[in-house]
C-alpha cells in the first residue's frame, strides 16, 4: 500500500495474470475494490478472462455499479464480443444518465441484434447530438441476426421521424433488399420520409426501378415533389 498507483496497478495485474483459475475471482475483486490501482488492473484485464462465468458476473456487477463503473463495464462487455450481455446492454441504454447510455449504444453495435433497433432507432431522433450520433452509429453496426430484414419490416409501423432514421440507417448500411420498400414509401408517404426514401433510392436504384421511378415522376403533384 505504500507503492505508487502505477506501481499498485502492475503488480496487481501480475496477480491476475499468475491466478490461474483463480482470476476471475481476482478481477471481480477488483472491480468491486474502492482502490483505484485494483479497479485499473482489473479493468485491463477483463477483457481476457476466459472462464464461461464471467460475462455473467460482468453483467451483474452493470446492475449495481456507479455510472463511472457501468460505462467501463459496458466497455469491458462489448471487447469481450460476448452476445449473451446484450440484454445488459439494451437495460444500460435506458438509462437516465446519459454517459452511460452511449457507452451502451457502442455496446449494443457490438452485441446487439434486432430486439435492439426499435430503442436505438427512437434515441437515433434524439435533439441531443451526441446520443444521436451514437444511436445512428449503433444502427449502421449492428450485425447479428437479420438486421437489414428487421429494420425494412418496421419501416411501415414507424412514426416519421423514426422511419427517417432507419431509411438513413439502411442507407449507411448499403442493404439494397430495402429498395422495393423505399419505392413503396415514396409513392405512399410525403414530407421527410418521402425524401429519405428517394435519398435511398439514388444509392440502391439499378435499371429494373426506372419504370417505377418514373411513374413517381408522373405522379408527382408539384413541382417540388417532380424535382425530389
Amino acid at each position: 500500500p505504500q507503492e505508487k498507483e502505477q506501481v499498485r496497478t502492475a503488480a496487481y495485474a501480475g496477480l491476475i495474470r499468475a491466478a490461474g483459475e483463480q482470476s476471475l475471482a481476482l478481477v471481480t475483486a477488483g472491480i468491486e475494490s474502492s482502490d483505484p490501482a485494483r479497479q485499473i488492473a482489473a479493468l485491463q484485464l477483463a477483457r481476457g478472462v476466459q472462464n464461461p462465468a464471467a460475462t455473467g458476473i460482468f453483467t451483474n456487477l452493470l446492475t449495481k455499479s456507479p455510472p463511472a463503473m457501468q460505462m467501463a463495464l459496458l466497455g469491458v462487455l462489448q471487447q469481450r464480443d460476448d452476445a449473451g450481455a446484450a440484454p445488459a446492454a439494451l437495460a444500460a441504454a435506458r438509462s437516465s444518465d446519459l454517459q452511460v447510455r452511449l457507452a451502451a449504444f457502442a455496446a449494443l453495435g457490438t452485441l446487439g441484434d434486432v430486439t435492439a433497433i426499435p430503442l436505438l432507432a427512437g434515441a437515433a431522433t434524439s435533439r441531443d447530438e451526441a446520443e444521436q450520433k451514437a444511436a445512428r452509429q449503433a444502427l449502421i453496426q449492428l450485425r447479428r441476426g437479420s438486421v437489414g430484414e428487421a429494420m425494412v419490416g418496421q419501416l411501415v409501423s414507424a412514426n416519421l421521424n423514426v422511419q427517417v432514421e432507419l431509411i438513413r440507417a439502411l442507407v449507411a448500411r448499403n442493404d439494397k433488399s430495402a429498395a422495393p420498400k423505399l419505392l413503396e414509401l415514396a409513392r405512399t408517404e410525403t414530407g421527410s420520409a418521402r425524401r429519405a426514401a428517394l435519398r435511398g433510392m439514388e444509392q440502391f436504384a439499378d435499371g429494373s426501378d426506372l419504370p417505377a421511378l418514373v411513374q413517381l415522376l408522373t405522379l408527382a403533384k408539384d413541382e417540388a415533389a417532380r424535382a425530389e
